[in-house]
């Protein structure tokens, strides 16, 4: 009697920890392939670059950095006005999702310009992000043609991380 209470007590244990295992696996699966916990973009695709002139050039991602870098060109006769936040979204399915802040970085309140006919290069590091893996990917950054930046318009690019 003893030996099929414990081989019983044993078969319990095994189906328990297999339980937990395989739904671990399943959570892993979420965060790396999924949009669990992501909440959809909250630009329409025609509200992306109709700054005419204004656009994000050049994205890559440095794997050895961990950043991504792109130029920022100003092909106007005006200046233009962004803020120091980037949003960074992923493609899935053919939908866009926002990755939310690692909670590792603040962005400051300050207002940069780009004078006409000009450009900047710009980096960031990917930590400044939840985990982010493989994947199609793009930056918006909400640039404006008024000093007080007002009417902003997103500027985006895409890129790929192969890991």
């Amino acid at each position: 009697m003893k030996k099929v209470i414990s081989l019983t007590l044993i078969f319990a244990i095994i189906i328990v920890l297999g339980t937990v295992i395989l739904k671990d696996m399943k959570e892993a699966d979420n965060i790396n392939d999924s949009t669990n916990g992501l909440q959809p973009t909250r630009f329409l695709p025609e509200q992306l670059n109709t700054l005419e002139g204004v656009s994000v050039i050049h994205i890559e991602y440095d794997n050895d950095a961990n950043a991504i870098k792109w130029t920022l060109q100003n092909n106007t006769s005006y200046t233009i006005y962004y803020g120091e936040e980037i949003i960074l979204e992923k493609n899935h399915n053919d939908e866009w999702y926002e990755i939310p802040y690692s909670g590792k970085i603040g962005f400051t309140s300050i207002l940069n310009y780009l004078s006409p006919s000009s450009s900047i290069e710009d980096s960031i590091r990917m930590s400044t992000w939840v985990s982010v893996f493989a994947g199609e990917y793009r930056i918006i950054y909400e640039v404006s043609p008024q000093e007080y930046y007002k009417n902003l318009y997103p500027i985006s690019a895409n890129f790929t991380i192969d890991q």
